[in-house]
């Protein structure tokens, strides 16, 4: 049995789905996800995997997952000799770093990871991109809205911001210069475009947006009404013909599985502040614009 981790936020999952799967089709060790980590009662994160049409891994219990938190425990400590069943932890080394050595793994092996790099499952995509279909739109908004965007030159503008507010110093790198690098792009390059702007507080974009000073408000939708069903935004976000992300795996996604064949994505060339590398979500198509005003 190999045990993959499923944890953090919509994009974080499917990121760890598609590892899942990817050694699914190589090995012939049963696979199992482990999603306890959304139990706990301070989690802010919901499970949203369900949402698609997954191929249906068991998850391990919660006395597995106690088994495993041992196996960890001993794995560091002096007792390392300890361990039953010879279990092994594999954890990923850098993050988005494509590491093929996990495909490698044994029998018996917990994996533990972010593994943001489209490496993981370039030679599944068409299995991913199936297995992440939505469900139909229910709701007469999301209906309407998605024929208004397959008929317009339209344009999904994300902006990330909620958890990021806590992580200043690493993530909070997109700032207006970005997104008015992106707009005039996208203006130059085709003819009447629309944007439906999404975010994670909505709420906080319409009070202090800057995109009514360089747009028409008429060319600006606000999508503020999928709160309670925010898988319903990624759905949005990918039905729009081209797509402006932020550094954030929900609108990295959306824009991965948007099928318009001659779609613009425009994506930031920096990730973070740091120093870490993540050419594994920067694909070679995409339009890669600055962060900050040169």
């Amino acid at each position: 049995m190999i045990v993959v981790q499923i944890k953090g936020g919509l994009g974080n999952q499917m990121f760890q789905y598609a590892l899942a799967r990817a050694i699914d089709v190589r090995t012939e060790f049963e696979i199992k996800l482990d999603i306890t980590w959304f139990e706990g009662a301070k989690k802010t994160r919901e499970y949203g995997l369900g949402r698609f049409r997954i191929k249906e891994f068991n998850h391990i219990t919660r006395s597995e997952r106690q088994m495993l938190k041992l196996i960890r425990r001993l794995k560091k400590g002096i007792f390392h000799k300890l361990i039953p069943n010879n279990w092994n932890i594999y954890e990923e080394k850098r993050d988005w770093e494509y590491d093929q050595n996990v495909f490698d793994t044994k029998d018996n092996t917990y994996i533990k990871g972010y593994w943001q790099n489209y490496r993981y499952f370039q030679t599944i995509k068409e299995k991913i991109r199936r297995d992440f279909t939505f469900p139909e739109f229910r709701i007469k908004k999301n209906l309407n809205t998605s024929k208004e965007m397959n008929s317009e030159n339209s344009v999904s503008l994300h902006l990330r911001k909620g958890d990021y507010r806590k992580y200043k110093h690493l993530f909070e790198v997109c700032g207006s210069s970005y997104y008015e690098s992106a707009i005039s792009y996208i203006l130059k390059k085709m003819d009447n475009p629309k944007f439906y702007v999404f975010s994670d507080d909505i709420d906080q974009v319409k009070a202090n947006s800057d995109l009514e000073q360089i747009l028409d408000k008429t060319d600006i939708t606000y999508i503020d009404w999928n709160k309670d069903n925010v898988f319903r935004d990624m759905q949005l976000m990918k039905t729009c013909k081209h797509n402006i992300i932020a550094n954030s795996t929900f609108s990295w996604w959306a824009a991965w599985l948007n099928r318009n064949r001659g779609k613009v994505v425009i994506s930031p060339e920096q990730w973070t502040y740091d120093e870490r590398n993540a050419s594994g979500l920067m694909l070679k198509d995409w339009v890669k614009l600055p962060t900050k005003p040169k």
